[in-house]
């Protein structure tokens, strides 16, 4: 006859109690200091949580036993009937034999008539001992993801050169200084650089630590200053950079998510008349947004072309609102070769703050800048002086507490490759393994900038007019609406402001399936290669 497994008085909980016991006795004494209290309140819930589940599982196993042994001795008496009939002798020991075996088995199963809760004592040290173990490794598991989140993560290695070098330029003709002012004509394509406008404002994110400068302080009016230091730091970028991004086409999209100094940005081309680029980045403790238009004024016998910014930018650091305006951009001797062409900056940038403070920056053609910083009631709390090529700094009114804000210690850019820093060649950079989280809008996907890239200017230049041609029939065929801003009424500036939806991020983590689906992607790229 088949053997069963013999049962004990040994309460299930004792058992699990002993066994969680022992193996927290072998755990080093380094590694419990490091578990806290939270950790083991958590996994302790847990623990009970399977404990209760093994005993219920226990009971269904001790039921079944139950229905095995009566089972077993029906089977017994069965076979005990079938011996007498068959041989007396026979069957009366094996009588006595069955009946021996029944008072056993009864015997060895009156424990679980008492406790039916009371599982074997072998299954209750090997429940208890297994779920001790998986305590330990779960609780270790939790220690090493916290010890990762701490550490930095793993940044990239980026290039440091583009496949090509710049091509060479020529003069542009009078002729064509007046067809493309009147827009019958465009730009050679030698004149431009392999970067977007979205990308560019991107790029003025290069020195975003001191935004989080700024919002480190606790003091409005030292913000505000740190402010300043960051509007004119971003045109640093402009040294020896002397051609013509390229314009988005209206849908284009592109994001940037920099691990290093703990920003991300993403940006749309959300209108072509007038032309409208949306963009909004978030940092720590910050949040950055702007819309991208100017009004741009060409004279063909000056050879000048002007462009002065229409919306200001915007920052919000706790619920502090912070606006500035920028300068004008003047361009000389346009129909030049790109590098014998004169640029400046220049204007006054008046900076408002929501808190009551506010800040006036006087650029000038030299590339000097200088102005002040007040509190809510009017009064000077610092001047500031400086040039957007060395950096920018501040002191107290009387001169005395000189300290540096921004300072611009050699620019790393490369002037046989249109001026790019290495941070500028970077953005154009389209990684393998990013092209499934990316959406077919981005403008890494553009031909005609991944050609000048590589130095193939025909190609650009087919791929150029091909893309403008295609925009142009799909604002025939219907009117675009943005996937990832919305218009709105800025209440602080009083202006109407495309700002972010918050939809864009939780798309990218979805790779943008929704949008797929529902077929909402503008083919902006859709041209025959």
């Amino acid at each position: 006859m088949a053997s069963f497994p013999t049962t004990s008085n040994i309460s299930f909980s004792d058992a699990a109690e002993v066994s969680v016991s022992e193996n927290l006795r072998t755990w080093d004494s380094s590694e419990t200091k490091k578990i806290d209290m939270q950790s083991l309140q958590e996994y302790t819930v847990d623990l009970i949580d399977k404990l209760t589940k093994t005993l219920e599982q226990v009971k269904e196993t001790n039921s079944e036993m139950k229905k095995t042994l009566k089972e077993m001795k029906k089977f017994s008496r069965n076979m005990t009937a079938k011996n007498q009939a068959g041989s007396p002798a026979n069957a009366e020991e094996d009588s006595f034999s069955s009946e021996d075996d029944d008072s056993k088995t009864d015997n060895k199963a009156s424990p679980v008539q008492k406790t039916e809760v009371d599982p074997p004592k072998p299954v209750a040290k090997e429940i208890a001992k297994e779920v001790a173990k998986e305590v330990v490794k779960e609780i270790s598991k939790k220690e090493k993801l916290n010890k990762s989140s701490q550490r930095p993560r793993k940044l990239r290695k980026t290039r440091s050169l583009l496949p090509a070098n710049q091509c060479a330029a020529e003069p542009i003709g009078f002729r064509s200084i007046v067809a493309m002012a009147i827009h019958k004509g465009g730009i050679p394509v030698c004149m431009y650089e392999p970067t977007g406008l979205l990308q560019l404002l991107c790029e003025e994110l290069k020195w975003s630590y001191l935004l989080d400068n700024a919002a480190a302080c606790n003091s409005p009016d030292e913000r505000l200053s740190w402010i300043v230091a960051y509007a004119i730091s971003v045109y640093s970028s402009t040294i020896g950079r002397y051609r013509k991004p390229f314009n988005p086409v209206i849908g284009e999209t592109f994001d940037y998510i920099d691990n290093e100094r703990g920003w991300k940005f993403h940006g749309e081309q959300v209108s072509h008349h007038p032309c409208i680029t949306a963009a909004q980045a978030q940092g720590k403790n910050w949040l950055w947004w702007q819309n991208l238009t100017a009004e741009v004024i060409t004279s063909k016998l000056n050879m000048i072309s002007e462009l002065t910014p229409g919306m200001p930018v915007r920052v919000r650091i706790g619920s502090e609102d912070i606006c500035w305006t920028r300068p004008k951009t003047t361009i000389e001797k346009i129909n030049a070769i790109p590098e014998k062409r004169n640029i400046y900056h220049e204007g006054s940038m008046q900076f408002r703050s929501s808190s009551g403070c506010s800040a006036r920056l006087v650029v000038n053609r030299t590339r000097e800048c200088a102005g002040e910083v007040f509190d809510r009631n009017g009064r000077q709390c610092f001047k500031l002086f400086g040039g957007w090529d060395v950096g920018l700094s501040r002191s107290k009114p009387g001169g005395e507490n000189r300290e540096s804000l921004f300072e611009l210690k050699g620019h790393d850019y490369n002037p046989a490759q249109y001026g790019f820093t290495k941070f500028t060649m970077s953005l154009n950079e389209l990684y393998e393994e990013d092209r499934p989280s990316l959406p077919p809008t981005d403008c890494r996907f553009r031909p005609d900038m991944r050609a000048l890239e590589s130095g193939k200017i025909e190609l650009t230049a087919q791929y150029k007019d091909a893309l403008e041609r295609l925009q142009r029939a799909r604002e025939r065929a219907n009117t675009y609406t943005p996937l990832w801003f919305t218009p709105e009424t800025d209440s602080f500036i009083g202006k109407g402001f495309f700002v972010s939806n918050g939809k864009y991020w939780d798309a990218k983590t979805r790779r943008y399936s929704e949008q797929h689906e529902r077929n909402l992607f503008p083919a902006v790229f859709a041209i025959q290669k």
